[in-house]
C-alpha cells in the first residue's frame, strides 16, 4: 500500500499579508488548524508542517521550492508520496485533496489543470536529484520550472469547485474570505 503524508507550506514571510497566515483565526481555530483538518478530512492522517519550527528549509531563503526540498529529504523511506497544501488556501476540502491522494497515476507529480496546488509529489531519486540540482545551481526556482522537468499527471475539475484553489495574500482578500463563509 502506499504511505501517503500531507505537508502545509507555511514558511513564508507573509509580506504582503502583513502578519503569519498561519496564525490567523478563522472562526474560533487558526489557520494553520484549520489546514491540518482538511488533510484529515482526507484521510491523510501523518500531516508535518513545512517552515522554521518542524520541517526547516535545509537551503535557506529559496522560497516555496526549498520547503519542498527539505520534506522530500526528511520523509524520504518513510512515504512514498507527499500532498502539499500551503498555509493559504482555506476554501480546499479533503474531496479535492483525497482524489489526488489516491490517483493511480504513477508519475512524479499530480495536480490539477491550471493550479499548482494541491499537489503531490512522488519521493523518488529523480524528484529529489533535481529539486536539489535547481536550488544550488541558483536556477529558476518556480515550482512550475521544477515541474516542467518531471514527468506528471494534470487532473481536471468542474468549474464548481474553481474557488477552493484560491489563496489568500493580502488582508484585504483575507477579509473578503472571512465575511463570504
Amino acid at each position: 500500500m502506499t504511505k501517503i503524508a500531507g505537508v502545509i507550506l507555511s514558511g513564508g514571510k507573509s509580506s504582503r499579508m502583513g502578519q503569519d497566515k498561519a496564525c490567523l483565526k478563522l472562526g474560533n481555530v487558526t489557520l494553520l488548524a484549520h489546514m491540518k483538518n482538511i488533510f484529515r478530512t482526507a484521510n491523510i492522517a501523518d500531516i508535518f508542517i513545512s517552515d522554521a519550527n518542524h520541517i526547516s528549509d535545509l537551503i535557506a531563503n529559496k522560497g516555496p521550492l526549498s520547503g519542498i526540498h527539505a520534506c522530500l529529504k526528511q520523509l524520504q523511506g518513510d512515504y512514498d508520496n507527499i500532498v502539499f497544501i500551503p498555509v493559504d488556501m482555506p476554501a480546499l476540502n479533503g474531496e479535492i485533496l483525497q482524489t489526488i491522494a489516491n490517483d493511480s497515476h504513477q508519475v512524479d507529480f499530480i495536480h490539477y489543470e491550471n493550479h499548482i496546488f494541491p499537489l503531490r509529489i512522488s519521493i523518488n531519486k529523480n524528484t529529489i536529484q533535481h529539486i536539489t540540482n535547481i536550488l544550488n545551481q541558483n536556477a529558476n526556482l518556480s515550482i512550475r520550472y521544477y515541474l516542467d522537468h518531471l514527468d506528471g499527471y494534470l487532473l481536471s475539475h468542474d468549474n464548481n469547485v474553481q474557488a477552493c484553489f484560491q489563496n489568500l495574500n493580502t488582508m484585504e482578500e483575507w477579509q473578503r474570505y472571512e465575511n463570504s463563509h
